[in-house]
C-alpha cells in the first residue's frame, strides 16, 4: 500500500463541535458500548461500574480513535476500498465547494450532496451534522476536512495489517481485557463448529456485535500467539 499523503487543509478552519453535538454522538454510541459491556460481564463474570464502566468496551470498539478502524472493513467490505472511495467523494465535494460549483447547484442537487456527506460520515455523523445542515460552504468544508483527516488516519493505522485488521486487533484487545480482569485462559478451540472455551465464545459474540466477518478460532489463535511483550497487546493493557 502506498503512503497516505495528508490532504491539504489550505485555509479551512477546524470544525467547531458544540456541546450538544458531542452529547448526541455519545448518546448514539452508548447503546452499542452497553451491549459490548454486557457480553464482557457475562463471560468474565465481572461487573464494570462507575467511570470505568465502558473502558473495556471502548478499547474494543471506538469510532473516534483511528487505530480502531471502526468504519473500515465493516460487514463484508474488508480492505481499503470503502475508505478510498469515501475519500475520493469527499475530496470531490470539497473541490465543488471551493471553486464555486456548489453555489450554482439547484436546491435538490445541494441536498443530495448534504445527504452524501452525512452518509460518508459513518459513526462521526453527529459531529458533522450541524455544520452540514448549516448550508454554509465554509462550515461544510470544515466538516469535510474533519472527515478526510479521520479517514486518512484510519488508513495509516490499517496499513500493512492486512484486510481483516479489525478482526485481529479485536482479538488482541479481548486478550488484554481477559488477562487484566480475570484468570480465564486464552483459548482457541472449537467443537462441532462452535467455540469450546470462554475466550472463543466471547470473541465470537463480539464479532457478531461488531459485524466482523472472520473465523473466531483463527483470530483467537493469532491473539493467543502474541508474545507477552507484543507492542499492540502491551498498549491495550496500559489503557485498562
Amino acid at each position: 500500500m502506498s503512503p497516505i499523503e495528508p490532504y491539504s487543509n489550505e485555509d479551512v478552519p477546524e470544525l467547531a463541535i458544540d456541546r450538544q453535538s458531542i452529547l448526541n454522538f455519545i448518546s448514539q454510541y452508548e447503546p452499542f458500548l452497553s451491549s459490548v459491556t454486557d457480553v464482557l460481564r457475562k463471560h468474565l463474570d465481572r461487573q464494570f461500574e462507575g467511570s470505568h464502566e465502558y473502558v473495556p468496551a471502548t478499547l474494543l470498539f471506538n469510532p473516534f480513535v483511528a487505530d480502531h478502524v471502526f468504519w473500515i472493513g465493516s460487514s463484508k467490505e474488508y480492505g481499503n476500498r470503502k475508505a478510498d472511495d469515501a475519500l475520493l467523494r469527499l475530496k470531490r465535494f470539497d473541490r465543488w465547494l471551493s471553486n464555486g460549483r456548489f453555489q450554482k447547484m439547484k436546491k435538490e442537487k445541494k441536498k443530495q450532496v448534504f445527504d452524501a456527506i452525512l452518509l460518508l460520515s459513518g459513526p462521526l455523523y453527529y459531529l458533522v451534522l450541524e455544520a452540514v445542515r448549516s448550508a454554509d460552504p465554509a462550515q461544510i468544508r470544515s466538516a469535510i476536512h474533519f472527515l478526510i483527516k479521520h479517514q486518512e488516519q484510519c488508513l495509516v493505522a490499517q496499513a500493512g495489517q492486512g484486510g481483516k485488521y479489525r478482526a485481529f486487533r479485536t482479538a488482541v484487545a479481548l486478550r488484554a481485557i481477559f488477562e487484566v480482569y480475570s484468570d480465564v485462559p486464552i483459548t482457541d478451540g472449537e467443537k462441532y463448529g462452535a467455540p469450546s472455551g470462554v475466550f472463543c465464545k466471547c470473541l465470537e459474540e463480539l464479532f457478531n456485535i461488531g459485524r466482523i466477518e472472520g473465523g473466531f478460532r483463527h483470530y483467537a489463535r493469532k491473539a493467543k500467539g502474541c508474545q507477552a511483550d507484543d507492542p499492540l497487546l502491551t498498549s491495550f493493557k496500559n489503557e485498562l
